[in-house]
C-alpha cells in the first residue's frame, strides 16, 4: 500500500496550446507562453482573478511577465525551473497539494534558436543572438557538450553504444519514428504529417552516425500551458478532470552525458522504480504510454524501464507489437505510444505536447485518434542523465 501523499489529490482541468510552426516569424516566446495561458485557463472555465501560482521554464517568459500579460490581480506562489515540462508540472502539483496557491498555470513558450534548429536561422538578426537560458557553459559537461556535436553528437555516441552492446539495428530507432509519424498524420496540430516508411527513415540524412533527421525531435516555435487544482475543487469546473496519480524523479550519480558508467545506469530507472513504488497502479492498468522522444534513443529506453522488457529489447517489443497495416505499435495488442506524434513529428516542445495528448485521451476529447480505451496513462519524459521524470495519469471515472 503506497503512502504517497500526493496520490490523486491534484488534477488537471484545463489546456491551452498554440499552433506550432516551423517559424512564427515576430512571435516571441512571451507572446506564445500569454496565448497559451489564455486558452488554457478559458478552456478550465476560470478567469486570470481565479490564478494565484504561475510556473513556467527559467529559460522562457518570467512568471513576471506572463503574469502582466494575463492580467493576474494577485500571485500567492510563483516558479521558474529547468524544464522538461514535467518537472514543471510537478512543482505546480506540490505547490497547490501544500496550500501555496489554488489555482496554478503551468506554461511555456519556445521559439527555435541557433541551437536547436538549423543554421539557416544564424542570418536573422534576432535569433543569431546566443540564447543565455540555453547555453550549456553553466554544466560540468560543457568542455565535452560542445565539441562534438551538442546533445545531437552526445545522444549519437549513446546510441551507437546502446546498438553495439545490445546488437541493435538501426531498424529499431526507425520503429519508434514510423510510429509516431503515422499517429500525427491524424492529428491536426502535429507540424510533420507526411508518412514515414522504414524505407524513408533508413535512407534519411545522417547527423552524425548512427542518428539520422528522423531520429532527432523537430524544431518549432509554439507555447503550451495547462491548468492545475486540488481534484476536490477540479470536479465543480466545467472540463473533465485528469487526476495526477503519482510522479517521480530520476538522476544518477553521474548526470554528465560523459561520465555516465553504462548503458544500463541512467536516471529513468531511478525515476521509475520510485514511480511504481508511489503508485496503486502498475503496467497492467496502463492503457497509454508517452516516452520522450527527443532522441529515438531515449524512446527505446523509457519502454524498457517501464518495465515492458529488458535492456536492448525494446526493438523488439515494438517489432512484435506491430501493426501493419496502421504502421502503429499496440503494445500488448492495446497499449498505444505517443498517439499524437510524439516530439519528432508533432514538435518539440520538451515533454508538453505529450502532457497535452494524454489530457486529452483522458478526457476522450482526442477525435478521430481517440483511444479506445483511455484510462490510464504513463509518461517519461526528459532524457538519460539528468532530467527524468515520470507520471502516471488517469480518467476520474
Amino acid at each position: 500500500m503506497s503512502t504517497y501523499p500526493l496520490q490523486d489529490a491534484v488534477a488537471i482541468v484545463g489546456l491551452g496550446t498554440t499552433e506550432y510552426v516551423r517559424d512564427g516569424g515576430h512571435k516571441t516566446k512571451g507572446h506564445l507562453a500569454v496565448e497559451a495561458c489564455i486558452n488554457a485557463i478559458t478552456d478550465a472555465g476560470l478567469t486570470a482573478a481565479d490564478v494565484d501560482g504561475l510556473c513556467g521554464s527559467n529559460f522562457q517568459a518570467s512568471p513576471q511577465y506572463v503574469q502582466e500579460g494575463l492580467g493576474i490581480p494577485a500571485l500567492t506562489w510563483w516558479c521558474s525551473a529547468w524544464g522538461p515540462f514535467t518537472q514543471l508540472l510537478s512543482e505546480a502539483v506540490h505547490a497547490v497539494f501544500a496550500g501555496a496557491c489554488s489555482v496554478a498555470v503551468v506554461y511555456q513558450g519556445q521559439v527555435r534558436t541557433v541551437r536547436t534548429s538549423s543554421s539557416v536561422d544564424m542570418t536573422d538578426p534576432v535569433r543569431s543572438v546566443p540564447d543565455p537560458g540555453r547555453s550549456f557553459d553553466h554544466h560540468s559537461d560543457a568542455q565535452y557538450y560542445r565539441p562534438y556535436g551538442g546533445r545531437r553528437g552526445t545522444y549519437a555516441g549513446y546510441m551507437n553504444r546502446y546498438m553495439n552492446e545490445y546488437h541493435v539495428p538501426r531498424e529499431s530507432f526507425g520503429l519508434v519514428a514510423v510510429n509516431n509519424r503515422s499517429h500525427a498524420t491524424a492529428n491536426p496540430h502535429a507540424v510533420l504529417k507526411d508518412p514515414l516508411s522504414m524505407n524513408d527513415y533508413l535512407n534519411s540524412r545522417f547527423v552524425r552516425f548512427p542518428m539520422c533527421l528522423n531520429d532527432i525531435d523537430y524544431a518549432i516555435d509554439g507555447g503550451d500551458a495547462v491548468v492545475v487544482t486540488t481534484l476536490e475543487r477540479a470536479r465543480d469546473l466545467k472540463r473533465p478532470p485528469v487526476i495526477v496519480h503519482a510522479m517521480a524523479f530520476g538522476e544518477h550519480e553521474n548526470p554528465g552525458r560523459d561520465a555516465y558508467r553504462s548503458v544500463a545506469s541512467v536516471g529513468q530507472v531511478i525515476a521509475m522504480n520510485t514511480l511504481w513504488g508511489r503508485s496503486a497502479l502498475n503496467l497492467n492498468d496502463v492503457d497509454l504510454v508517452y516516452p520522450y522522444d527527443g532522441f529515438t534513443v531515449i524512446t527505446l529506453r523509457w519502454l524498457e524501464n517501464f518495465g515492458f522488457c529488458d535492456i536492448g529489447d525494446a526493438g523488439n517489443l515494438l517489432r512484435d507489437a506491430w501493426n501493419d497495416d496502421k504502421q502503429i505499435a499496440e503494445i500488448d495488442g492495446r497499449v498505444l505510444m505517443n498517439t499524437h506524434g510524439g516530439s519528432l513529428s508533432d514538435g518539440a516542445t520538451q515533454g508538453a505536447g505529450h502532457i497535452r495528448e494524454a489530457v486529452t485521451q483522458l478526457r476522450g476529447d482526442a477525435g478521430p485518434r481517440q483511444a479506445a480505451t483511455a484510462t490510464t496513462a504513463l509518461l517519461g519524459i526528459g532524457g538519460l542523465f539528468f532530467n527524468s521524470v515520470a507520471m502516471l495519469m488517469r480518467a476520474d471515472r
